[in-house]
């Protein structure tokens, strides 16, 4: 979840700290708090899952990984869990230099935002920073988390572009926006939106920013919402989401509640089209909405926790690639892809066989560690054995007997 995909920007290497809570650890006894000891691993087959699915994110993403012992208490002092990466460590041997990764949605985030968040901004904090990165990680499609200054350099493989916290855009931002962003179809989502500055500290105008008509309400207001009847493909009419519940906080306090947030806006604009509404609202105020303009698409969306299908069906729209033929819809039990250009991880929701459509190009797909036989495409998808939460790891074939090309593509 963290912001760490902006570092290969930079020609800089993020690094990744494995210290899964296996179940071998010892126990810290009850005097002291042990960080992650409420996630522990039950068996060595829930490790070695946990474990490799944290491989294929490094893998993907080119992070390096290391190993933390984190207090002490032999977490990873057992030879089957070394053993589990050597098909993995006999792979990157001849892949030794990686393509870069390229997505195709970014969260962006702010990190200056926080400076202009008031006394309660855990109503901001725990929607937009932290529940909406695991809301987008369950799509069927791959995503980076970038930083906002970052809008000039991230991948041109982005067709959905999320602005977790856009309250200062500065006119080198508003510049990147409207050059490289606000074109070729792509998809913009603006979140939440209370206010925006630019560098100078003047407010801008919020229509301005985001080709949608809207104004700002100085109210406080719970965005508990309700699908608009046929507006999106897959989603129920009148599904209700944004429940306020604090996913940040759920193992430590699992009643906990988010604020409302305030101030809220309301979209004023009679040629958007309407996603979902506030629940209860006698005004019928839109909470998701989205226009077509010249180019590209505004979405705005005053709720973080769109159904899985609601993201997907805007990303969709975007032109994002989607893998999956019937992704999951649960979030306890999602849906995980990781993907590059050689190399291809699913971790699925549920036991069976999943269908995979792999981007154009992918002729072959062969398991890392696996059988040496290598997968061909049946009409137009590979066919996948999975068992729920077990992750599969595949090298990609682009053409019959030859890797994919490993070369790194100059920024």
């Amino acid at each position: 979840n963290a912001v760490l995909d902006s570092a290969a920007l930079h020609q800089k290497l993020a690094f990744l700290e494995e210290d899964t809570y296996t179940h071998i650890a010892r126990s810290p006894g009850e005097q002291f708090f042990a960080p992650g000891e409420h996630l522990k691993t039950k068996s060595l087959e829930e490790t070695l899952a946990v474990l490799r699915r944290n491989l294929g994110v490094a893998l993907a993403r080119g992070y390096a990984l290391y190993w933390m012992g984190l207090l002490e208490d032999d977490r990873f002092s057992l030879p089957e869990i070394w053993e589990a990466y050597d098909p993995v460590f006999t792979w990157l041997k001849t892949h030794a230099t990686r393509p870069a990764f390229e997505p195709q949605i970014a969260l962006v985030v702010d990190e200056e935002a926080l400076s202009l968040l008031a006394e309660k901004s855990r109503a901001v904090t725990g929607r937009w920073l932290y529940e909406l990165r695991s809301r987008l990680a369950r799509i069927d499609t791959t995503l980076g988390i970038y930083l906002q200054s970052d809008l000039e350099r991230i991948p041109q493989s982005v067709r959905m572009l999320v602005l977790a916290t856009p309250y200062q855009i500065t006119p080198t931002q508003r510049d990147a926006l409207q050059s490289r962003w606000m074109r070729d179809g792509r998809t913009i989502v603006f979140c939440h939106l209370a206010d925006a500055f630019d560098s100078d500290g003047e407010k801008a105008h919020l229509g301005e920013i985001t080709g949608i008509a809207m104004h700002k309400v100085a109210k406080a207001r719970q965005p508990l919402s309700i699908v608009e009847p046929g507006a999106v493909p897959g989603v129920p009419d009148e599904t209700l989401f944004g429940a306020p519940q604090d996913r940040s906080a759920i193992f430590w306090r699992p009643q906990a509640t988010l604020p409302p947030i305030n101030p809220h806006v309301v979209v004023d604009d009679p040629g958007v089209r309407v996603l979902a509404r506030y629940q209860n609202d006698k005004s019928q105020a839109a909470s998701v909405a989205l226009r077509k303009l010249p180019g590209w698409t505004s979405a705005w969306t005053a709720v973080h926790s769109l159904p899985p299908a609601m993201w997907r069906w805007l990303a969709g729209q975007a032109g994002a690639h989607l893998y999956l033929e019937e992704p999951s819809q649960d979030f306890e039990q999602p849906d995980v892809v990781e993907a590059t250009e050689d190399f291809f991880m699913l971790v699925s929701g549920r036991d069976g066989t999943r269908h995979v459509q792999m981007p154009e190009g992918v002729e072959e797909m062969q398991e890392i560690g696996g059988a040496e036989e290598r997968l061909v495409p049946r009409e137009g998808t590979f066919a996948l054995t999975c068992k729920s939460g077990v992750p599969r790891l595949f090298s990609l074939v682009a053409e019959a007997g030859e890797s994919t090309p490993a070369q790194q593509p100059e920024r």
